[in-house]
């Protein structure tokens, strides 16, 4: 029976990639469909992991652009890791096989602990070219120092990952630090090296940073940032987006300030409390209790999703006080007691108590009596 196309690409949307390939091989009609799923995204690393040759994989990827240049344009996710130490010969093949790519949406370098300037200046030129592509809409930087801040200045990124990364600015001319256009990021997830901030030149708060780099908040949808006592800022930063922001996640030690937050509809907190050599290393714990605390009346009726992550050690867990739970206990069933009936607040516990899950699990639900009892649930437990 001779199907409609648009039914056939449907069916073969939905195939796994085995399927996919099979369905390339039996006629013509299926080639263009097939390709745009094999080659939606490409993964750029070097091969030694394995036991081969470190160009391997990149050399396979541009014998397939030498028969079918064609193929290039189908594209659309490029994921580039580099070797741990400098490899002039693989990082040129790989910028050549770079220079193929042409309309990526979404791009993530992971720079392995490794200065830009220790890249061989091909593959500098590349990725620079690649992230200023106008199609370019993602973007997820790992890894690297010196980062040049010319290379973010002019693309239209919407999605941001910083993960322990610096830009670097010091050749920059002070006149061209501001975009003509700032790029108003929808979602940013940050993790800072150690107390460094994403500008290297001064201690500039992480806001102002990023500012300075031509990045617009007020229209932030998502926010996700780990080792808040090391963003200098974040105040400021909730304020700008306090409007547009629906999604935050927090990992860290200080009291945050959310009242700016008006339409929030997730939450979540992570909570790692390590053995408590003194009463200070409830800090974590007690800062969430404290944050929780600064969400206004109008956030509290918008949120949908509010997830506790909690990470005790079995020594966290013996010697913890009881005024210490009840707190949180009564702190999660005063703020939520009258929630959004469709809304769900849990707590996710991971431990490394010896004991059963199922132990575990009763251990901490008779220690919040409150929110049982208004269906503020320990939903899960894991073992670490």
């Amino acid at each position: 029976m001779d199907l409609p196309q648009e039914l056939i690409e449907a069916i073969i949307d939905h195939a796994d990639r085995d399927s996919v390939r099979n369905f390339a091989l039996t006629a013509h009609r299926f080639v263009p469909v097939c390709r745009r799923i094999l080659f939606y995204n490409a993964r750029l690393y070097p091969t030694t992991m394995h036991g081969d040759d470190i160009n391997d994989r990149v050399q396979q990827l541009l014998d397939i652009f030498k028969v079918s240049p064609q193929i290039a344009q189908f594209i659309r996710g490029v994921r580039i890791d580099v070797d741990t130490t400098p490899s002039p010969g693989f990082e040129k093949l790989l910028s050549v096989c770079m220079t193929h790519i042409t309309s990526p949406h979404r791009v993530a370098f992971d720079g392995r602990d490794r200065s830009w300037d220790s890249f061989a200046p091909e593959l500098a030129d590349a990725l620079t070219s690649m992230i200023r592509r106008p199609t370019l809409r993602a973007c997820s930087l790992r890894r690297v120092d010196g980062f040049p801040f010319s290379v973010s200045s002019y693309s239209q990124i919407h999605d941001l990952v910083l993960d322990k990364v610096v830009f670097s600015r010091s050749e920059t001319p002070a006149s061209s630090l501001m975009t003509s256009k700032p790029i108003q990021l929808r979602y940013l997830e940050y993790s800072p090296t150690s107390t460094r901030p994403p500008l290297s030149i001064v201690p500039t708060p992480f806001r102002d940073s990023m500012q300075q780099l031509g990045f617009d908040f007020s229209h932030l949808q998502s926010l996700a940032l780990t080792f808040t006592q090391h963003i200098p800022g974040i105040a400021t930063l909730l304020t700008d987006c306090g409007a547009s922001l629906q999604s935050l996640t927090l990992c860290g030690e200080v009291e945050i300030d959310l009242s700016p937050l008006s339409r929030i509809q997730n939450l979540a907190l992570d909570i790692f409390i390590d053995f408590p050599l003194s009463g200070s290393d409830t800090a974590p714990l007690l800062a969430s209790i404290a944050t929780l605390k600064t969400l206004n009346p109008s956030s509290r009726s918008t949120l949908r999703n509010v997830t506790l992550d909690i990470c005790l050690t079995e020594a966290s867990i013996a010697l913890f006080g009881d005024d210490t739970w009840d707190s949180l206990d009564m702190t999660l069933f005063r703020l939520f007691k009258d929630r959004d009936p469709l809304g769900t607040v849990s707590i996710e516990l991971s431990s490394s108590w010896d004991g059963s899950t199922e132990d575990l699990y009763l251990e901490f639900t008779n220690k919040l009596p409150k929110c049982q009892g208004a269906g503020i649930l320990v939903r899960s437990v894991r073992k670490i």
